[in-house]
This record gives C-alpha cells, structure tokens and sequence, in this order.
C-alpha cells in the first residue's frame, strides 16, 4: 500500500519491551528483516523512531545495536522524543548517521505541556541543525506538534524552521 500511495519511507515505532534483553532484540530483529526486506522489494524503507516509551530506540546503544545487526532499516528522528526519553538528541542523530531518513520536528518543554510547537521550547536548535548537516542529511523535515488543526501554529512553525534554518547556514558558511 505505501508503495501504490507513493510513500517513500514508513515509520515504525517499534515494540515497548526492554532491548536489553537478548531474546526480545532476536525477536525484534526477526521482525525487522521481515519487514524492512519486504518494504525494499517496492522502493519503500521502514525506518524505526526514537520514541521515548519504546524501549527499542530510546538511547545511542541501541541504535549502533541495530546498525550493528544490519537491519534493512533506516531511522527517525525526532528531537522531542530524545529530550523526553533524557537522552542527548546529537547523540541520537550521530548515532543514525547515513541511516536517518527522515526527521520529525517539535519542541520540548519542561512544564506539564512538554510536547510543544516549534521555537516554543527549549530546545537547541543550531545543534539540531549542526547534528543533521554532520551526517549530511538531505531528507524531509517534518512538523510534528500538538496543532490541532490551528493553521497559524503551522505557519509559525514552518517560518522558525526557516528562520533557524537561515541562520545555520549564515553561521556555518
């Protein structure tokens, strides 16, 4: 189906039970291969997010675990997760390296809203951006926050993803 809808790239979250456990990774890995191959057949990668609540991609470690395992997967990013998971998100994009396919955006707050529109949050983006221009990413960036059908928050957020974007490039010549 995502092949006739003409998706490039499908994001699987991954399962919530602990990676650390090598019987759970074997099964994980199984599923995988299964999947990620057949995806392939039509022009199609299934890559795997860093969510905080899935124990699968949480961290670094787990990361080069899957890489080193060469898993027909590629990855998501998402800096909102990494942040809520208390990971570094560089770390997280450096870790996917070549492998990352697509990257979601939303911002990260420390209150009780914690998963914030764009430029609303705390975090860093000139590192984000660095992080993504290391590994030479050339992917979509996709907004990803609590809009709500509310066009002017897409807006806003398209203009500060720009606007950071502007000010990488200015800044790193």
């Amino acid at each position: 189906m995502a092949a006739e809808l003409g998706a490039q790239a499908i994001t699987w979250h991954g399962y919530d039970k602990n990676l650390d456990d090598d019987r759970m990774f074997d099964r994980f890995a199984e599923t995988a291969r299964y999947l990620g191959s057949r995806a392939r057949q039509v022009g199609v990668t299934v890559t795997i997010e860093n969510v905080s609540w899935c124990c699968y991609v949480r961290r670094a470690d787990h990361i080069y675990q899957i890489r080193d395992a060469n898993l027909p997967l590629g990855f998501t990013f998402d800096p909102f997760q990494a942040m809520e998971a208390e990971q570094t998100p560089t770390e997280i994009i450096r870790a996917m390296g070549d492998r990352l396919t697509t990257v979601h955006l939303s911002d990260f707050g420390l209150g009780p809203v914690r998963h914030m529109a764009l430029g609303e949050g705390i975090i860093d983006w000139r590192s984000i951006f660095r992080a993504l221009d290391e590994v030479n990413y050339q992917g979509p960036l996709i907004m990803e926050a609590p809009y709500r059908g509310n066009l002017d928050v897409v807006a806003s957020g398209r203009r500060f993803v720009e606007q950071q974007l502007g000010n990488f490039q200015r800044s790193e010549g």
